[in-house]
């Protein structure tokens, strides 16, 4: 290879190594702007905060009532004999 054609490839790779650099940082100035609220264009699903119990902790809730109502006073001794 020519020092020329060295040169110019040198170049050609800086060029990229540049532009590849200037996209990373774009792409990361895009997302901050994003996360913060301020003029991204997120039309993504909004975040659902859910306060309280789930629907499972509220039937196993109900389920341990039941238990208790039923079952818990129950005279067992004479199951052992």
């Amino acid at each position: 290879m020519s020092p020329e054609e060295e040169a110019a490839r040198k170049a050609a790779e800086d060029e990229e190594g540049k532009g590849g650099k200037k996209k990373a940082e774009k792409k990361k100035a895009e997302k901050k702007k994003g996360k913060k609220g301020k003029g991204g264009d997120d039309d993504g699903p909004a975040a659902i905060v859910k306060i309280g119990p789930s629907e499972a902790v509220k039937l196993f809730d109900e389920f341990y009532d039941d238990y208790s109502k039923d079952w818990v006073g129950r005279d067992e001794s004479d199951n052992y004999k």
